[in-house]
């Protein structure tokens, strides 16, 4: 059922954001990002590790440094939608980061000498496919029926909002006793918060905004079969989905902050 419904929320986030992307010149919007995605893709792996070997985490550390490797979540356009954020910067770090946080994931692995990548590089091409494949035909419709587009992103966002919320719902419910110890609840908000700070250099608050909700949400599905693809122990998969339930709070609540103080904006 949660595997069900985290495949629908990915292609419904990712279609919704390509439906709302309103020009093809993504390179722009990725200008000046440089920082958040050094930190995404290079420190954050980095920062967890060591933070699993400080706080002697065990197997929960090697989920920890696995989500912190494994940027460009499909939620993360769909939340910049809802935070009323940046269409294109939204799209276009996604995509960046979706393709980039593959390599970055299996990369990860090698941390823990892992034999046999080449078969979790073939799963994680597949999944890497289905986020971007969704993604790629929103923007083909919004560039050849705009009216359409605008109408899919609008309702799109609404399904998601609802999905997410599902999902949120489903993941605590069935998979509550499986959480990590506080340690790596705090080292996964640390590490989140680290995520999404270099996005206040950025001009502009919906820049930032599109920005912080994309770093923030990993890409827990390229995670979890990287995990099951090395047979890591229970203590990993743990560690994950409290990584995860940690990033929906932080996103979530980003998200409600953000509409609301758009909303008082003069």
């Amino acid at each position: 059922m949660t595997a069900t419904l985290v495949l629908v929320l990915s292609v419904v986030s990712t279609l919704s954001a390509g439906a709302a992307v309103g020009d093809r010149d993504w390179r722009a919007h990725v200008r000046g990002a440089g920082w958040l995605l050094l930190v995404n893709l290079l420190a954050l792996p980095v920062a967890a590790w060591a933070l699993g070997r400080a706080l002697d985490l065990g197997g929960a550390g090697a989920g920890l440094v696995i989500a912190a490797a494994a940027p460009g979540g499909s939620t993360g356009p769909l939340l910049s939608l809802l935070s009323r954020g940046d269409e294109g910067v939204a799209a276009a770090l996604f995509a960046v980061l979706t393709v980039a946080g593959t390599v970055t994931a299996l990369g990860a692995t090698l941390v823990f000498d892992v034999a046999g990548v080449g078969s979790v590089a073939r799963a994680a091409a597949i999944v890497t496919a289905v986020s971007l494949a969704p993604l790629l035909v929103g923007v083909a419709v919004r560039a050849r029926r705009p009216a359409l587009a605008a109408t899919m992103a609008r309702w799109l966002s609404r399904l998601g909002a609802l999905l997410l919320l599902a999902t949120v719902v489903a993941l605590a419910v069935q998979h509550g006793g499986d959480l990590a110890g506080p340690d790596a609840l705090a080292a996964s908000a640390a590490l989140l918060v680290a995520s999404a700070l270099p996005a206040v250099v950025l001009a502009g608050r919906p820049r930032r905004v599109a920005a912080s909700q994309v770093a923030l949400v990993r890409n827990l599905t390229l995670a979890l079969v990287v995990l099951t693809a090395v047979s890591a122990p229970p203590a990993a998969v743990g560690a994950v989905l409290s990584f995860g339930l940690v990033m929906y709070v932080l996103a979530v609540a980003l998200a409600v902050t953000s509409r609301l103080r758009s909303r008082s904006a003069p």
